[in-house]
């Protein structure tokens, strides 16, 4: 038996304190970017957040004979951000793996690694610095007498119930290597649940706030990682490695807090859109207004004739999250010359771009080409009369009024597209200087190399819009599109030595 074991005692203060100055009323001076040529009293404002966490861990490892391990943790964390009475949550985990290859000797030349791991894990988390507290913001209040100091309720609200939130997850894999370890294979599957998830709640704003953070429920997550890697070709002066990864991973709304139906992340349009989380439903699901119908199916058509609106329900209209992502490796060397590249693919899910809505209002884009030269008659019935449609409208009549902001617009044809693609992530070309030339220099594995990152996609279905352009740390944040910058390409150029 092999065995280690440690403990420890961790300790982390953050202080933020932030102050920001602006203009009032505009610039007197166009152009001239300063406090001093405000056109009313510069404005400061500062903000000052604090926080405290500290924990005992603990490890074990003990392995059996070179094949078989077991390791354990164990770990006890306070938190400042969480009432008094919550502010403690314990966590821990516990992994096993058997390399039944060398515990059985079934090596050969057709069979060269077999490997077995199973873990069951707890992770503990706290809120974000005084989401919790019932705290107020100090502002000077404005009288016939001057300014006073004055307190005054945040947005959110707080919660001295808030509880931690903990993730549960069970995961099990394989690993396998044949051909003298020229061919791998590595599976898993993992299957975690999330209790007493932190979330924030809107709430009325005759509350006195807008929002309050609350444990919102279970959600629930199982996913399945697959990975080939292998080395087709191998001789003296050229090698070939290459690794193809795929995933997928599925969220299920399993429960809400009591007396909340839905959470809705996200909504746009006089809410005739919006992004949300019900129980039993996957996570993430789309709802929009759709056209208005007769009971034979017709679309209904305004005496204007333009589509009518249904606000009265919604529709499904996808989901966000990917069923499919992953990733092609290859690595190719040459005597002194190597070549990688990395290929990232994404199928399923949707993408949200009240952008794209807009930009098609205003005719910006390829597939507003169409109607431009003779416009377009709807197909449907008068809403008034029954009738079928016959009023004709110009082609920007149509796309002003479908694509445009509000709720009377078409948006799920507008702002709910596809997202999949294979792009091209990086590209490297480098080349080892020989040994003969170094050793003179003292140095050993000198390589040069060219780099590029983010360089083109093979194959995209968002043509406006870069698949990859929302950012954020929001389970819904990959899925919309609210004015993100432009993506970038990179090259570089790198340099490698030991000495």
């Amino acid at each position: 038996f092999d065995y280690s074991a440690s403990v420890g005692f961790q300790s982390r203060s953050e202080r933020y304190d932030d102050q920001s100055s602006s203009t009032a009323g505009g610039l007197v001076t166009e152009n001239w970017f300063s406090l001093s040529n405000s056109y009313a009293q510069a404005t400061t404002s500062n903000s000052r957040k604090e926080m405290l966490k500290y924990a005992y861990f603990g490890s074990l490892n003990i392995g059996y004979k070179g094949f078989a391990y077991l390791d354990g943790t164990y770990r006890s964390e306070y938190s400042s951000t969480l009432p008094s009475s919550n502010n403690n949550y314990r966590y821990g985990s516990v992994s096993g793996s058997f390399i039944f290859s060398d515990a059985f000797d079934i090596k050969s030349d057709k069979f060269s690694y077999g490997k077995l791991r199973a873990s069951y894990g707890t992770v503990g988390n706290d809120a974000a610095i005084y989401e919790a507290n019932i705290a107020y913001n100090q502002n000077p209040l404005l009288t016939i007498n001057g300014a006073v100091p004055s307190l005054t309720y945040r947005n959110n609200y707080g919660n001295l119930n808030l509880r931690p939130e903990r993730k549960y997850e069970v995961e099990v894999g394989m690993e396998l290597k044949f051909l003298k370890n020229r061919l791998g294979l590595d599976v898993s599957y993992c299957n975690n649940y999330i209790d007493d998830q932190i979330l924030g709640l809107t709430t009325p704003a005759s509350t006195g706030a807008t929002s309050q953070i609350l444990n919102i429920g279970k959600i629930a997550n199982n996913g399945l990682e697959l990975s080939i890697n292998g080395t087709p070709i191998q001789n003296e002066n050229f090698t070939w490695n290459s690794r193809l990864n795929y995933s997928f991973n599925k969220s299920t709304v399993k429960t809400l807090a009591p007396g909340v139906e839905e959470l809705v992340f996200y909504s746009a349009d006089e809410n005739s859109l919006k992004i949300t989380a019900k129980e039993g439903e996957k996570l993430g699901n789309i709802y929009v207004y759709d056209i208005a119908k007769d009971q034979n199916g017709n679309n209904l058509i305004s005496d204007d004739g333009l589509y009518v609106i249904d606000k009265t329900k919604y529709k499904y209209a996808g989901n966000i999250m990917p069923k499919a992502i992953g990733g092609w490796t290859n690595t190719f060397t040459y005597k002194n010359f190597m070549l990688d590249f990395t290929a990232d693919y994404r199928f399923g899910g949707k993408m949200v771009s009240e952008n794209l809505k807009y930009g098609m209002s205003a005719g910006l884009y390829e597939n507003t080409l169409p109607y431009r030269e003779n416009g377009v008659t709807l197909q449907g019935v008068n809403a008034n009369t029954g009738k079928a449609n016959d009023v004709h409208l110009s082609a920007a009549e149509y796309y002003m009024n479908t694509f445009g902001w509000g709720a009377d617009s078409w948006t799920e044809k507008g702002a709910v597209y596809d997202n999949n693609f294979i792009k091209l992530r990086e590209l490297s070309i480098g080349y080892r200087i020989p040994d003969s030339f170094t050793k003179r220099l003292k140095i050993n594995n000198l390589k040069v190399s060219l780099l590029g990152r983010n360089l083109f996609y093979f194959y995209r279905t968002l043509k406006n819009l870069d698949p990859e352009a929302p950012v954020g740390n929001k389970r819904w944040a990959q899925g919309v599109d609210v004015g993100s910058s432009a993506v970038t390409r990179r090259f570089g150029f790198s340099l490698n030595a030991n000495f």
